[in-house]
């Protein structure tokens, strides 16, 4: 029986192999009838039509390729350009450290001398008190030498001997003041030379 089914089957499927059409010059394409050649037109249609968009999907990667450089560019020169005004500032901020230290060096050197003049000041305020103690006491020598002398010629009388002996202690006087002035003046010159 199963042969019987398959030897029938068999005997349908070759009739209806027979039946089909032979595929001519024509063809029905969604219920159309298009030639062979019309068919091949398509085809190759299809084929430019691809070609052609792969051809602009190269061009719009080279595009966006060419637009990432362009970016890519830029940003570098964005860089370069803010290193530039970050050297420019470094260098402006130099040169207001080198000003600024200059106007510094300056003040020293101008303080330094101030202080050499006053050291000078001092040395010769101190000098000139010593000289005017060595004048005074000379002074007083040579008054006291008048005395003796003047008492012993017997040419002097008590009002002279005594304005002579007031003399010689306002001499004596002025040298103490002078002595404190020359203490005073050694003191600020040792203030100043420390």
């Amino acid at each position: 029986m199963k042969t019987l089914l398959i030897a029938l089957s068999l005997v349908f499927s070759v009739q209806m192999w027979a039946q089909e059409p032979v595929a001519s010059k024509t063809d029905t394409i969604q219920g159309k009838e298009v030639s062979a050649d019309e068919i091949l037109k398509q085809a190759e249609a299809q084929k430019a039509e691809q070609a052609r968009l792969k051809e602009e999907e190269i061009k719009m990667k080279e595009a966006e390729k060419a637009q990432k450089e362009l970016e890519k560019q830029q940003k570098e020169a964005e860089r370069a350009q803010k290193e530039d005004e970050k050297r420019q500032k470094e260098a402006e901020r130099a040169q207001k450290e080198l000003e600024k230290q200059q106007k510094k060096a300056e003040r020293a050197i101008k303080k330094a001398e101030q202080e050499k003049k006053k050291l000078e000041s001092a040395q010769k305020d101190v000098q000139k008190l010593e000289d005017r103690i060595i004048d005074t006491k000379r002074d007083i020598d040579k008054l006291q030498a008048k005395l003796e002398k003047g008492k012993l010629k017997g040419k002097l009388s008590p009002n002279d001997i005594t304005k002579e002996e007031e003399k010689i202690l306002d001499k004596k006087e002025k040298v103490r003041d002078l002595q404190l002035d020359l203490e005073k003046a050694q003191r600020k010159l040792k203030k100043i030379s420390n």
